[in-house]
């Protein structure tokens, strides 16, 4: 009966030591949530304030190359490479996008190029 109740007292300190970590690890994620949730909020409102001079059209397809490319609508093309795809466009292409008075379309990978050279 001795031992019983020892095992029994063990598993008891188990449980209780288990329960302690497990809440100060909720209180952590929660804190995080909380953190994550004010910063989504600060980010959603800046986005609007950045957007508000984007074509509308544009930033439609930029929401929905966004939604199907893992999160990424746009990139910049740098010394003519796609920063997204690392794909090196031909240099009549890339002198074509340069031309041009509005961003266009990687040919590689679908997303918007944004000319950074």
């Amino acid at each position: 009966v001795s031992a019983l109740d020892d095992a029994l007292t063990k598993t008891k300190e188990f449980i209780a030591r288990d329960y302690e970590e497990a809440q100060k690890a909720k209180e952590v994620w929660q804190q995080k949530e909380t953190e994550i949730k004010a910063e989504i909020s600060t980010v959603g409102a800046s986005r609007g304030e950045q957007t508000k001079n984007v074509d509308e059209e544009l930033l439609e397809d930029y929401e929905d190359i966004r939604k199907t490319k893992g999160g990424i609508g746009a990139g910049a093309l740098v010394k003519g490479i796609c920063e997204v795809c690392n794909v090196e466009l031909p240099e009549t292409e890339a002198e074509e996008l340069r031309a041009k008075d509005r961003p266009d379309y990687c040919t590689s990978c679908g997303r918007i190029l944004i000319i950074k050279e």
